[in-house]
């Protein structure tokens, strides 16, 4: 059993003080504790007693307190070096007192995600300040009642029930409290600083299944058979860059099966005829790096010869060249496609959509079976993700079924649009 004993420590601060510690002997290994007490030498008698009784009477009460957190191990504390046993105590005597600010100790736990991941969670965090009135709640404060008031506060700020920030932040608030959880808990030793978990009363929603963001294959072929905005409008050449750029790189990602923009923005040159990319968004969670190889179809030849780099870079798209940001590429994708839209009178639908349309008309009209869509998707199905490590993948069948996809239209009239600036 472990004993303990007042003692001073024998190093003098510069105020003249010295700390007020506790002797630990467990194991026949001894160790020091300190405490929040200090006393000068002239309240301290020659053989070492503090003559401050209020002050041995607090070391007392705090002594008492060291025991019953050894005794709450029970015969394990037997098995604990006398700096676990310690640490055990030391944890103990803090869970009184112990405050962790949710959102300090979140950010210190993103600090090294990279940096698409870290903006999802400002975002979560930005939302809690907004329901706390700008207040970086405590982690005690984190229970069910309050998750469930923050997703009521979401659904009244969203104006309508069922918004992915419902399900999405409250994963992210379960997944840093589970990290801290983690960090502050020993369950081996009995030693637990974050006593409650909300998690196993309130349940975080499951996603809604996304809308179908596809458009219909009239329309694919409308802008297939559309001429390049180059007539002087009122909007100006820019109007027509950004809408020359959307429709081609719409009619790209569609044509190489719903790649994504992030993808085409870093896409390097092909070999063959053959373009190899890793996907983006995630290619760091997958063993195989989510690499994809796409023949590239004849039929959008005419496109990407508007829109080919020059010179001696490896990448296989000048967009570099006009955008200085990915952020700004991505953002005329999208006002191209609105613009397009209120021109045609169509449906909006923005860029994302190139891809769920190759999915949906693939499966629906090309008679492609689902594994195959889904692969072709570059998803990965985690059932058989140890055995698609000793399968060498053969991406032939996905140039087969896009090739049955491209084949729902009539590419002869397709055009490339103006170059870009």
């Amino acid at each position: 059993m472990a004993t303990f004993k007042l003692a001073v420590s024998n190093h003098l601060r510069a105020d003249g003080t010295r700390n007020v510690r506790i002797r630990v002997i467990h194991n026949r290994e001894a160790k020091y504790i300190s405490t929040n007490h200090y006393v000068e030498d002239t309240a301290i008698t020659k053989t070492g007693k503090i003559k401050d009784q209020d002050i041995v009477d607090a070391v007392d009460d705090t002594i008492r307190e060291m025991r019953r957190a050894v005794g709450k191990l029970g015969y394990s504390s037997k098995s604990l070096s006398c700096a676990e046993l310690c640490s055990h105590i030391e944890r103990e005597l803090l869970r009184k007192d112990f405050h962790l600010p949710f959102i300090a100790y979140g950010r210190k736990k993103i600090a090294s995600k990279k940096a698409s991941t870290a903006a999802t969670y400002e975002t979560t965090f930005a939302a809690i300040l907004r329901y706390t009135g700008g207040r970086d709640p405590d982690i005690t404060e984190i229970t069910a009642k309050w998750l469930t008031g923050f997703v009521e506060f979401l659904e009244v700020e969203a104006g309508k029930k069922g918004g992915r920030a419902t399900t999405h932040y409250p994963a992210d608030i379960r997944h840093i409290f589970n990290l801290a959880r983690a960090d502050y808990n020993d369950e081996d030793i009995g030693s637990i600083l974050i006593s409650h978990n909300p998690f196993a009363k309130f349940r975080v929603g499951k996603p809604r299944a996304s809308e179908h963001r596809n458009v219909s294959r009239e329309i694919i072929q409308a802008l297939i058979d559309l001429p390049s905005h180059s007539d002087p409008i009122a909007r100006g050449r820019g109007d027509h860059d950004v809408r020359n750029l959307a429709r081609d790189c719409f009619l790209i990602s569609f044509a190489l099966m719903g790649i994504n923009a992030a993808d085409l923005w870093e896409l390097q040159r092909p070999v063959d005829g053959v373009l190899t990319y890793e996907r983006k968004k995630t290619r760091d969670r997958r063993e195989d790096r989510a690499v994809m190889r796409i023949l590239i179809p004849s039929e959008i030849e005419p496109i990407l010869a508007a829109h080919l780099a020059k010179g001696k870079t490896t990448r296989l798209f000048n967009f570099r060249e006009r955008y200085r940001t990915y952020g700004g590429f991505q953002t005329a994708l999208n006002v191209g496609l609105r613009r397009i839209c209120e021109d045609q009178g169509w449906p909006k639908f923005t860029f994302y959509s190139a891809r769920h349309s190759w999915a949906t008309l693939a499966a629906n009209e090309a008679g492609i079976d689902k594994w195959t869509v889904h692969t072709a998707l570059n998803h990965v199905d985690r059932s058989t993700a140890v055995t698609d490590i000793y399968i060498a993948k053969d991406f032939r069948p996905l140039w087969d079924a896009n090739k049955k996809v491209l084949d729902l239209f009539d590419w002869t009239s397709v055009t490339p649009s103006a170059p870009g600036r």
